[in-house]
């Protein structure tokens, strides 16, 4: 029979193990990983399809397909971006971009419209990421403010607020990413807006302009 010391200590390491099994953040390949609020971190890698779904306001639909060609995203490469484009029915069109990484820091330009069978290079314009500069600003201002041009028109961007969940699938799971929104204007009515990865990987998961689009799925390659 154990003494009530040792059965103590049993007790003791018995519900740490379980504690700490319980206790380990969800990671699905080691680059979907569940922070301490519950909320997901995604590091994109080459291979992985991202599905969006753009809407017009007249309600018609199609996919918008990203698949990462290259992703060397921080680092020193010229271009360290690079992804395929596809647009599903009933426009059936498809492109190669890749992204500069003076553009990934310091862009205050982007690229939201896409033209079929183009191959483009981009220095001074983003697309789909946003960029350091616009990141950072929204940190070191007083009203938390920076300035995008999304479709031709300089507009100022506003924090709506801390970090927030935004939903995707991966495989037969659900899972909330950790996001940061912007709209265009410091009130609840707001015409422009979009949502995307805060840190390195800045990805754009949701915009508003005359269209909306919304990242629906990961598909990782390695999962």
């Amino acid at each position: 029979m154990l003494r009530p010391v040792a059965l103590q200590i049993c007790c003791f390491l018995w519900f740490s193990t379980l504690f700490s099994v319980y206790a380990q953040p969800l990671s699905y390949s080691g680059r979907l990983v569940q922070g301490d609020d519950g909320l997901f971190e995604y590091t994109p890698a080459k291979g992985d399809e991202l599905r969006y779904m753009v809407t017009y306001p007249d309600g018609s639909q199609y996919d918008f397909v990203i698949t990462l060609m290259h992703y060397n995203y921080p680092g020193k490469a010229d271009f360290p971006i690079a992804f395929r484009w596809d647009i599903g029915e009933p426009l059936n069109s498809s492109g190669l971009i890749e992204l500069g990484a003076d553009c990934l820091e310091k862009s205050e330009l982007y690229l939201n419209y896409f033209k079929d069978g183009t191959y483009l290079k981009l220095s001074d314009v983003s697309t789909v990421f946003v960029s350091a500069k616009n990141f950072n600003e929204v940190w070191h201002t007083p009203n938390r403010s920076t300035r995008m041009i999304m479709d031709g028109e300089e507009v100022m961007f506003y924090a709506k607020s801390e970090y927030s969940g935004f939903l995707i699938r991966l495989g037969d799971k659900t899972l909330q990413l950790r996001t940061l929104k912007l709209s265009n204007a410091n009130t609840n009515t707001d015409n422009k807006e979009l949502a995307f990865l805060p840190g390195h990987h800045r990805l754009i998961v949701f915009m508003k302009l005359n269209f909306s689009i919304e990242l629906k799925e990961i598909k990782l390659s390695d999962f």
